[in-house]
């Protein structure tokens, strides 16, 4: 482990990270296992994570394992990226998708599979057999790991609070909102008055963040883009008859169903297993009317829609496609989110104060990266903190991260909005990730990169 000085002569760092999402959990644990000392301020009494699951991609799942996850906790699924698309469609929408099951969404009749290597289409089936046992050979780190939100954030939470790791544990201080910040000076004052100083201030407060408006010193306003997606976790269905016509998902390889309508206006059901294959994760797209375009006080997330309405958005669909909503809802509702990103940003920093994850660069979840971009952000980071850092030295660091991460975490929301875009303009031929793009997403290595930066800014290229 890097150090700018002794362990035994070392002071470590004060940090306060405010929100306690994915993102910030994965910061608290990478700081606090170089030891540091660190508190986490999470406003809700009673903090979960709810409404989906989410898929971890290869870079995030260095990071994860770095931090001492253990695979096992996050129950996750390992996707063959299997994935439905429309009659005559030729694209995939699906990051890292290796084959793909085609169907017809009025029939639902299955069309075709193949193999999309940088977007190209593979016709026959012996290419077809050629191509799928190549995949026999990948290995775990290239497939993308689906997971329950909850299964991350409590192996997150696990580790932060362990109390044998020979390091102080997270301070995990719930229903405490934070009412304001100092970004010089790193302190915040939270809504009873206490105010806490620290050498470091992290804002990973989500899409809403308070810690940005501080330290852009205005509020950035993150608008909504015109598209719901209405999100639930329903239990993976029993053998019985009842559920007969969920074949389509159960079927075949294991992975990403989806079922994106060929046209206009957009709309798309997404839908794959995970903790264990005991759940199922849907996600209906849908483009908003004019009317709910123009409802503004709409908030962010609200639980309140109903099967029913889901239906009617989609009842042009082959009706085996609502079989889903049949199913026994493991959370009891169906979410609806408003799809919105937050703009380039000027800065993330300002003295010893920065912002990660959603607070910083909340992007669109066509490429589903947003998981990844956070646990990213604190692999980094945690490569410019090394045991020994000053609280003098925090303003350089942090000017370094976000050298680093700001120019990746625009890439990934620039290339989400393409996705969108070209969706929504009717041209699927350009709605698809190439190859570079899967590379340069895969295997990039955040402890490695945070690391390296270290050494080449701030140690004289010397390893330590």
């Amino acid at each position: 482990m890097p150090s700018d000085a002794t362990t035994a002569t070392a002071t470590p760092l004060r940090i306060t990270i405010v929100g306690a999402g994915l993102g910030g959990l994965a910061a608290a644990v990478a700081l606090r296992q170089i030891g540091h000392i660190v508190q986490v301020f999470e406003r809700t009494a009673n903090k979960t994570e709810v409404g989906a699951a989410l898929l971890l991609q290869p870079s995030a799942m260095r990071v994860l394992k770095h931090l001492g996850v253990q695979e096992e906790n996050l129950k996750g699924v390992y996707l063959r990226g299997a994935s439905g698309q429309p009659l005559g469609s030729t694209t995939t929408l699906t990051p890292f998708c290796a084959q793909m099951i085609s169907f017809d969404v009025l029939t639902g009749e299955e069309t075709e599979i193949r193999f999309m290597p940088d977007g190209e289409r593979v016709e026959n089936q012996a290419s077809f057999r050629c191509l799928r046992s190549m995949l026999s050979g990948m290995t775990i780190p290239q497939l993308v790991l689906a997971c329950h939100r909850t299964d991350i954030y409590e192996e997150l939470k696990r580790i932060a609070l362990h109390p044998d790791l020979g390091l102080p544990p997270v301070a995990m201080r719930f229903g405490c909102k934070v009412s304001s910040c100092s970004p010089e000076a790193g302190d915040v004052v939270l809504e009873t008055g206490e105010t806490v100083h620290a050498d470091l201030v992290l804002g990973a407060d989500g899409i809403q963040s308070l810690i940005r408006t501080h330290v852009l010193g205005y509020v950035q306003e993150a608008p909504p883009i015109g598209i719901t997606c209405c999100r639930a976790v329903f239990k993976a269905p029993p053998t019985d008859v009842r559920f007969s016509g969920l074949e389509w998902f159960t079927e075949g390889t294991v992975g990403i169903r989806s079922i994106p309508w060929k046209g206009l206006p957009f709309r798309m059901i997404l839908c794959y297993p995970c903790r264990n294959g005991e759940l199922i994760n849907s996600v209906h797209f849908f483009t908003e009317t004019e009317e709910e375009k123009k409802d503004v006080s709409h908030p962010i997330s609200t639980p309140t829609i109903t099967a029913a309405e889901v239906r009617a958005k989609f009842a042009d669909y082959d009706p085996k496609y609502h079989r889903l909503l049949d199913l026994p809802d493991h959370t009891g509702q169906i979410y609806r989110w408003r799809l919105r990103t937050v703009p380039a940003l000027p800065t993330w920093c300002k003295g010893r104060t920065g912002i990660l994850g959603d607070a910083a660069h909340a992007t669109l979840p066509f490429l589903a990266q947003g998981a990844a971009m956070a646990i990213e952000d604190a692999g980094v980071l945690a490569g410019l903190l090394p045991l020994g850092t000053t609280r003098e030295d925090i303003p350089a660091r942090l000017a370094v991260w976000e050298g680093i991460r700001k120019p990746r975490a625009e890439y990934v929301n620039n290339m989400s909005i393409q996705q969108v875009d070209a969706i929504m303009a009717g041209k699927e031929n350009e709605a698809h990730v190439r190859e570079d793009t899967r590379t340069k997403l895969a295997d990039y290595n955040a402890i490695a990169v945070g690391r390296q930066a270290y050494q080449d800014t701030f140690a004289g290229g010397r390893k330590v």
